[in-house]
């Protein structure tokens, strides 16, 4: 699904989009995995449309926001970066810090 994201270059969405949210957060975190592997080919817009469509920068799984804040503060995705202090001021974790810390 993250290939499709990048192919429709945030112009549109992959008709399975919504399967994101039945995955479990393993399954979720190969996907944002998968464009930190590509992220040379990952623009605002894309990231624009993944989280309009998956939300997230909202959510609750620190796993996920490891990945997701340290994406987006590397591509400029301005929206992340509020969140992304937020999460670092209330999480203990350096597992989670250390990545965010690293991007800002």
């Amino acid at each position: 699904m993250a290939d499709e994201y990048i192919t429709l270059a945030g112009q549109s969405s992959p008709s399975n989009f919504a399967d994101y949210n039945t995955w479990y957060s393993s399954l979720q975190q190969v996907f944002l995995q998968r464009l930190v592997t590509r992220e040379a080919d990952v623009t605002i817009e894309i990231m624009a449309r993944i989280d309009a469509d998956l939300n997230i920068t909202n959510t609750v799984d620190p796993e996920c926001k490891n990945i997701w804040f340290p994406l987006g503060i590397d591509l400029g995705y301005d929206v992340v970066v509020e969140p992304a202090h937020t999460f670092i001021s209330t999480q203990g974790r350096m597992k989670y810090l250390t990545p965010i810390y690293s991007a800002l």
